[in-house]
């Protein structure tokens, strides 16, 4: 296993946004007030969750620099 060639430029990525904001989610949950979590379900957040965290993934495969991204938007 090796790291990917500009991974110094992870930082950018959209896939690295959205599997950070996906681990995020749950540590987030556990410190809201308990009136917020009553009008919020539980499966919902766990939905919105695993969405960002297959968004985050999907996005890995994805040519994410510059040219890649005008490529993919000019399909």
């Amino acid at each position: 296993m090796r790291l990917v060639e500009n991974w110094k430029q992870c930082w950018k990525w959209f896939s690295i946004h959205a599997l950070v904001i996906s681990g995020a989610i749950p540590s987030t949950w556990v410190w809201l007030p308990a009136e917020l979590k009553a009008s919020i379900p539980p499966s919902l957040m766990g939905a919105i969750t695993a969405v960002i965290a297959i968004c985050g993934v999907a996005a890995r495969v994805i040519d994410q620099t510059t040219e890649g991204l005008r490529l993919l938007v000019a399909i």
